[in-house]
């Protein structure tokens, strides 16, 4: 339907005004502005056209609400231009009104000339009103969204659609004009063009508009537009130009052409062909190229330190394929390794992003080299770092995101990490260094502090791997760049500087590195022999920790006194953790304060997911599990039906290995301590466990802390004590024999402080049972009103006594 409602032709003379924007090259027009050329005053004649759309509000769709959405309700309106003319520019102004729920903020907007060889505009644009109701106006002038578009014969519309979207969360789905429209009589198109017979506007600019990398002799050439009888070239680096290199000039052809000597490196020049006849002039596009840099100096080095965002170093390149208009490489100011400023390739709404940063030129490729930082954000419901790689390689055409070859790739963690680049085996003929950001969408990379250096004539090992660690000894290996047949290694303790003389000689590739102590981190440095005496300098370190081998015991682990910042604590060696669930806010670490008996505790949190599984494993003992008890104080977080599970594995790493031995029960908000006795134990394993319970509560929190482990007495303790029933002369102490074994035991009692054996104890008695689990015995001859501390031991016969267990207080 054509919905043209209002259309005014009117003539005036303007006085032009050309402006360049960013990005994109727009002629901004002002209604008296004069343009001199010598001493002369020139004038442009322009006619401009308007249209209002009047049928009604225009609905907001949903599903428009990014730069390459598209509505399925658009406004449609059409702008009558006169045949032969040219078009300069379009204004367009509209207002949106948010009704209910919706807010000004979630407006969208964006205009496109629907003609054939017409564009939208660069940007959806998004309502600037916050987060109310009422009326915002928009108004932008200076489009160039039609300048391609050759008017049909009069009579014949160039047509305008309005895309108007609603980004609130509880918007309608799809088209609907009850939150957000676009005001009926607000939207107008207005159309600047010169009459027919003026001159046509030049066209296919060389180098294009925009263009980097231009050489430093290149010519500029053009397209005269229709009816151009005369023209001035201007060329120069003011925005827009200023200074006429070619005044009055006659057309020798349909092209023209300019030789402006030999250009400044790095520097960006503006251009425009001014087009005249009889009839009118043509102020013409301005234009702008920058030109290629000069020869790199090695080692050549950049931190995007020294540029404003959003500007990048001269002669580094952003490629994007991307529709998104904020799926881009660029400046970021925050999170840098050095400060301001690293590069981000952030993907955004992008499903499929292709983002590549180039590098200035640098020639021959095959002798070079890069290293780089890169650094990946942390998952904020797993917690752990995201895995997006970075890809370096080459690219033939600076300007074609399509051309570049991957060479090297690398996945950086959540802190900088260092990726070193050799090109010595590239046999291509590309020129420029490419980095890639492979993420997905709404995935960002980031990479800082870019060195390009010429490669030694010895070049260092690089990608140096653990083949294999055992306990006491491991082979490694690593990538050769030179083809030699000979390396020195150093072993150092792990954060030990390196001295730089070899503790080994010689080796082959890979290498057996001997003498090492189990359970313990190392350093590892290699360095090339090239012969005749030439050295490498030493690789970066590769980090082993050795295999732990066997523990004797008695152990004891309290993990430690809390660090400045708890949340680096880590594991002691040879202490295993098993960490898995898709809980949001579940895990398994070391927690500080009140959470510990002293410095840290285990910290375990199924998170509510019932298939969760968080293991803390013991290291391997020499003796067998059926030898040895353990000890430790356990805690929850005040949930009343909270259980653990202790018991042992084959492979501290793998959790199906895990057999429950003892279930623990009866854990409260307060500390306890429970002792498991393995003397039932008939299976092989030697490791000692602890594991969540999250099959049957996966609600509660775990804390446990001062972890113990010891051979089974000879003579047995007693355990649990307790007291109960007291009267005015008595009462009964409770305890539990572990092992079942014991017949005899000795009680003490007495003031509270006493000392158990010393003699100074107001009570004392012996007891003899039948063997059992739970064990009692009445005290008597007590005092009224008195405070006492009371003792127990096993007495095993043959002068063989348990420890003391106690005190348990009581007040008669």
């Amino acid at each position: 339907m054509l919905n043209q409602i209002v259309i005014t032709i009117k003539s005036f003379i303007y006085k032009l005004k050309l402006k360049r924007m960013k990005m994109r090259k727009v002629i901004l027009l002002s209604w008296m502005f004069t343009l001199l050329v010598g001493s002369a005053i020139a004038q442009t004649n322009y006619d401009t056209v308007s249209a209002t759309y009047s049928v009604g509000d225009i609905s907001t769709d949903d599903g428009f609400t990014l730069l390459g959405d598209v509505s399925t309700c658009p406004g449609v309106l059409n702008v009558v231009v006169p045949e032969g003319s040219s078009i300069v520019s379009v204004d367009v102004e509209y207002s949106m009104t948010a009704i209910v729920t919706s807010r000004l903020g979630d407006a969208r907007s964006q205009l496109v000339c629907s003609s054939p060889n017409g564009t939208a505009e660069p940007a959806v644009y998004n309502g600037a009103g916050g987060w109310v109701q009422g009326t915002e106006a928009y108004s932008r002038t200076g489009l160039d969204i039609a300048n391609n578009v050759t008017p049909p014969p009069f009579g014949q519309p160039i047509q305008f659609t309005l895309h108007a979207g609603n980004n609130y969360w509880g918007a309608p789905v799809g088209c609907s004009d009850a939150q957000l429209v676009v005001d009926n009589n607000s939207w107008t198109v207005t159309v600047i063009y010169l009459p027919p017979g003026s001159p046509g506007f030049a066209s296919n600019p060389s180098p294009a508009d925009d263009a980097v990398l231009v050489g430093l002799d290149d010519d500029l050439t053009w397209d005269f537009g229709a009816n151009t009888d005369t023209y001035d070239l201007y060329f120069d680096t003011n925005n827009p130009p200023t200074t006429i290199v070619d005044p009055n000039a006659i057309p020798g052809g349909a092209s023209g052409s300019y030789d402006p000597g030999t250009m400044l490196e790095a520097t960006e020049y503006f251009w425009k062909v001014v087009g005249k006849n009889a009839t009118n002039e043509n102020p013409g596009y301005v234009w702008s190229f920058t030109t290629k840099c000069a020869a790199l100096t090695y080692p050549y080095f950049e931190n995007f330190d020294g540029v404003t965002a959003p500007d990048l170093p001269n002669c580094w390149i952003p490629l994007s394929s991307s529709t998104s208009e904020y799926s881009v490489v660029k400046i970021n100011t925050w999170g840098s390794l050095s400060a301001p400023n690293c590069i981000i390739f952030n993907a955004d709404a992008e499903p499929t992003p292709n983002l590549v940063l180039v590098l200035p030129e640098v020639g021959t490729i095959s002798d070079k080299m890069l290293s780089l930082y890169g650094k990946n954000d942390v998952d904020w419901i797993s917690g752990l770092p995201y895995t997006h790689p970075i890809e370096v390689g080459t690219i033939t055409d600076p300007n074609d995101i399509n051309t570049f070859t991957s060479h090297t790739s690398f996945v950086p963690g959540e802190a900088w990490t260092l990726l070193e680049v050799y090109f010595a085996d590239y046999v291509g003929t590309d020129a420029y260094i490419a980095i890639k950001g492979v993420v997905p969408q709404y995935g960002v990379v980031y990479i800082d502090d870019v060195t390009v250096d010429l490669l030694p004539s010895c070049i260092k090992p690089i990608e140096l791997v653990a083949d294999e660690i055992l306990a006491e000894q491991a082979t490694i290996s690593w990538t050769d760049m030179n083809g030699a047949s000979s390396w020195n290694i150093e072993v150092v303790l792990a954060d030990s500087v390196p001295t730089g003389i070899p503790t080994f000689t010689g080796v082959t590739n890979p290498a057996i590195i001997t003498g090492l102590l189990d359970g313990t981190y190392y350093d590892i440095y290699v360095q090339t022999d090239c012969g005749t005496d030439e050295e490498s300098i030493w690789s970066w370190p590769l980090r082993i920790l050795t295999e732990c081998l066997p523990w004797d015991v008695p152990v004891f682990e309290d993990f430690g006194e809390q660090p400045p910042y708890p949340e680096v604590a880590s594991f002691p060696l040879c202490w295993t953790t098993i960490e898995q669930t898709g809980a949001q806010f579940g895990g398994l670490g070391l927690q500080p304060g009140n959470y510990a008996v002293s410095g840290m505790a285990v910290w375990m949190d199924a998170g509510g997911d019932a298939a969760s599984q968080l293991i803390l494993s013991s290291p391997a003992f020499t003796p067998p599990l059926n030898t040895l008890r353990t000890s430790f104080w356990v805690s929850n977080n005040g949930s009343a039906d909270s259980t653990m599970v202790v018991g042992t594995m084959t492979d501290a790493t793998d959790p199906a290995t895990f057999t429950p031995y003892q279930i623990i029960t009866g854990l409260t908000g307060e500390f306890q301590e429970i002792t498991v006795y393995f003397n039932n134990y008939t299976g092989t394993d030697t490791y000692i466990a602890w594991r969540h319970n999250s099959d049957y509560n996966a609600s509660q929190q775990l804390f446990f802390d001062d972890i113990t482990i010891e051979e089974i007495p000879s003579c047995v303790d007693p355990y649990q004590t307790s007291v109960s029933g007291p009267t005015a002369s008595s009462a009964m102490l409770n305890w539990t024999d572990p092992l079942e074994t014991a017949t005899d035991w000795e009680i003490e009692a007495g003031a509270q402080g006493f000392t158990p054996g010393s003699g100074t104890q107001t009570n004392a008695y012996t007891y003899t049972n039948t063997a059992a689990l739970t064990q009692s015995f009445e005290m008597t001859g007590l005092s009224a009103a008195t405070l006492y501390d009371v003792y127990v031991r096993t007495d095993c016969g043959a002068g063989e006594y348990s420890v003391w267990v106690g005190p348990v207080t009581f007040l008669l």
